[in-house]
């Protein structure tokens, strides 16, 4: 199944996630395919139109004037246009089914900014784009071969384990994590050499080291069979902690995630020839370079607000070593190591990968997927490598959808 956006003029981020059941204990849980099923806003007086297609709809949105249970608006429910019917411009005010009908659109802005969603029983907050983000923390500590590696925990329930990429951190999560640690005990950490972790010269920071550091920090945490969701250089370290460290998982969810070659960009190659001469930049053309290339891993065009938790622990001249220290000691050889291993996988898998990916071709994904018995391929729409920035609703509602159904 693809997730899809319904193909509005100016998309609402709804649009993208998928139907995760059809049943009506499952409606708790459903998080529209193709903008059929209007939400409901529990805390915004602001109501919602229902756009259908010119073809379909000929007067235009039509605004919903009921009131009523069920997925609904703040105090209206939202309009339905039955198939067949939008022609005549009909409207009616029933309870919404999974036949109604088109984009939802926010009033004012084309989005569902400030808006906060409830599927019972869990209350998500989507933070579209324009909105500020919640506070990310990283406020504990474990001591890695003597170097400091920051790590939280968030929420109750069974454990799960975010893992993240390059040239991420934990902040990559924070608009998925909160939503997550409403159901489950969430567990996240910056990889040694990145975020607020340490930053040494000399640092081994290769994919080499981080398998052993998630092995140990499973250990430390005391967790056997946690769930994991590894994003970018994080896949191949969950991977490579499944495969050569012997950990268990309940289940792995990767996300657009280094398994397999090729992979680095041109950009990548030339750092690693000319790492020294990159460390020592000016920091104006640094930072250019930095944003640029953060910048390159979305679909939507993030702001300087959004960017600037991305780009800040690279900045400075601690930070700046190591940026592009870590960018020169990646070598595919690590990822060589267990490729042809992905069979012996012991757990259920999930794939998710944004199909605008420019950085890891969406092939690598179905790829991956086909080597792994009964592992589960989700492509998202107007989503790239940074899935967690372009279609943060679209990774939680999978999440909603596979997690649950693991043995």
């Amino acid at each position: 199944m693809t997730v899809r956006n319904c193909g509005s003029l100016r998309p609402c981020s709804l649009c993208q996630l998928p139907a995760l059941s059809r049943s009506a204990a499952g409606r708790r849980r459903h998080l529209l395919l193709t903008g059929r099923l209007p939400p409901r806003p529990i805390a915004s007086s602001r109501s919602f139109t229902v756009d259908a297609p010119p073809s379909r709809s000929p007067r235009g949105p039509v605004r919903c004037r009921s009131s009523n249970a069920g997925f609904a608006c703040a105090s209206r429910q939202a309009a339905r246009i039955r198939p067949g019917r939008a022609a005549e411009g009909r409207r009616r005010h029933a309870r919404p089914s999974f036949q109604g009908a088109r984009t939802c659109r926010h009033n004012v802005g084309g989005d569902l900014r400030n808006s906060i969603l409830i599927y019972p029983p869990i209350q998500i907050l989507f933070l579209s784009e324009g909105m500020k983000s919640v506070q990310w923390t990283v406020p504990e500590s474990f001591d890695f071969n003597g170097q400091s590696v920051r790590f939280g925990v968030m929420g109750d329930g069974p454990p799960l384990v975010l893992v993240h990429g390059t040239p991420f951190s934990s902040y990559v999560w924070h608009r998925i994590a909160p939503h997550l640690a409403a159901w489950r005990r969430v567990f996240y950490f910056d990889l040694i050499g990145y975020g607020l972790s340490a930053m040494n010269e000399g640092q081994d920071i290769s994919l080499g080291v981080q398998n052993r550091l998630l092995a140990e920090l499973l250990r430390h945490w005391d967790l056997e069979h946690p769930d994991v969701v590894a994003h970018d250089f994080g896949g191949a370290t969950a991977l490579r902690t499944h495969l050569l460290n012997g950990c268990d998982f309940r289940s792995l969810t990767l996300v657009d995630p280094v398994a397999l070659r090729p992979w680095g960009s041109p950009f990548v190659r030339h750092v690693r020839r000319y790492e020294a001469a990159f460390a020592g930049l000016p920091p104006q053309i640094h930072e250019a370079i930095l944003a640029a290339y953060v910048a390159g891993a979305a679909h939507r065009r993030l702001t300087a607000e959004e960017l600037q938790p991305y780009l800040k622990p690279w900045i400075g001249p601690v930070g700046q070593s190591a940026f592009y220290r870590q960018i020169a000691q990646m070598d595919e050889h690590y990822t060589a190591e267990v490729e042809d291993r992905y069979a012996e996988i012991r757990c259920p898998l999930l794939v998710v990968w944004g199909e605008e990916d420019a950085w890891l071709p969406i092939e690598q994904g179905r790829n991956l997927a086909a080597r792994v018995p009964g592992s589960r391929f989700l492509p998202v729409a107007r989503a790239a490598h940074l899935v967690q920035e372009d279609a943060p609703e679209a990774l939680v509602a999978a999440l909603l959808d596979f997690l649950p159904r693991v043995a």
